[in-house]
């Protein structure tokens, strides 16, 4: 599922990139998965929140790839 949210609404369960990043848009997982941030860091997470830079692009993109699925 693809959803609109800002840094507040993403909880501690996100992987957030760029790590310090205001996220416009987060990816809820269909299960959890562990994550690597910086330094081997490893989390254990069900959404992921991003700040594409041409956003219109992306969520295009990620339709079609769950299109094919």
């Amino acid at each position: 599922m693809l959803t609109r949210v800002r840094r507040a609404d993403v909880g501690d369960r996100v992987f957030a990139v760029p790590r310090k990043s205001q996220p416009t848009i987060c990816i809820e997982l269909a299960e959890y998965m562990d994550a690597e941030g910086p330094f081997g860091i490893r989390k254990r997470v069900n959404r992921i929140a991003i700040t594409p830079d041409d956003e219109p692009t992306f969520q295009e993109a990620l339709a079609e790839l769950m299109n094919t699925k």
